[in-house]
């Protein structure tokens, strides 16, 4: 038997028999569940609270334990720029599971920044039971590669080392033709040495 529905009224029926087989009178009993006045508990979230190098165009799931009233799901969930201050513009719609709320930004998020997401006790479970308080959640923007590094600002400053050091062996080889030359007329160039 699984776990018993709120405000439900069961039967059972108990049948005596003794070692003759003989079956004495049945005697039935009832109860009545309590009614469900407990709010929905936020279950798990994507991205997880503390998550970073989350992508830019990544959507934010918050699944409950129990089924969502789709009318309260508008406005029950707010998604914060702690950079800028300000609310992220979107929409959150309920899923087809019926427990989770999605939220999806109007454009893509912007990088290196903290996003704080909040649900309210605006959202209520089917039976009309608001959340008792509200739930937040925190992540972090950024782009990862495939390199296993940060991918904004390191991108930049890969190709910045990249042309110093092409520079660095640019003049080491001048240096040395240099030298090489020199030494034609003077010494044996295979003698000269870079560094």
């Amino acid at each position: 038997m699984g776990v018993l529905g709120y405000s439900t009224q069961y039967w059972w029926r108990v049948t005596a028999q003794n070692e003759a087989g003989e079956i004495g009178s049945d005697s039935s009993f009832s109860f009545t569940t309590e009614p469900d006045t407990y709010g929905p508990v936020v279950a798990s979230t994507s991205p997880e609270s503390g998550a970073r190098y989350v992508s830019p165009d990544s959507t934010i799931s918050i699944t409950l334990n129990e089924q969502i009233d789709a009318a309260s799901v508008a406005g029950a969930v707010t998604v914060t720029d702690t950079r800028r201050g300000n609310d992220v513009a979107g929409t959150a719609s309920l899923a087809p599971d019926g427990y989770t709320v999605v939220f999806f930004p109007a454009e893509n998020l912007p990088l290196n920044v903290t996003y704080d997401v909040t649900v309210s006790t605006a959202l209520k479970d089917a039976l009309g039971n608001a959340m008792a308080a509200d739930f937040s959640f925190s992540f972090w923007v950024e782009k990862w590669d495939s390199g296993g590094g940060c991918a904004s600002g390191g991108s930049a400053r890969s190709a910045a080392g990249g042309t110093l050091l092409l520079l660095i062996f640019a003049v080491t080889f001048v240096r040395c033709r240099k030298r090489a030359a020199s030494g034609a007329a003077g010494q044996d160039a295979s003698t000269s040495s870079c560094h």
